[in-house]
């Protein structure tokens, strides 16, 4: 399951730079899974990491411990 999440969010990257596309899946304690992507900016190499995305979403939502992870990149 995380690795099809991670493998449909991948596609939406957003790496017109270094051309390395990463998305990752995460599964928080209670069985919620979070999704993120790198996204590239104008003030290349500084960014957002697919990891920190999914770890930010994880937190909104009120979790704080994850229990499995899925990274896909290029």
């Amino acid at each position: 399951m995380l690795k099809d999440i991670a493998k449909s969010v991948w596609a939406n990257a957003y790496a017109p730079y270094s051309k390395f596309k990463v998305g990752v899946a995460i599964k928080s304690i209670d069985g919620s899974v979070f999704s993120g992507v790198n996204v590239e900016n104008a003030a290349y190499p500084e960014g957002t990491c697919a990891e920190a995305a999914a770890i930010a979403a994880m937190c909104a939502a009120g979790q704080r411990e994850i229990v499995e992870v899925y990274v896909i990149a290029d």
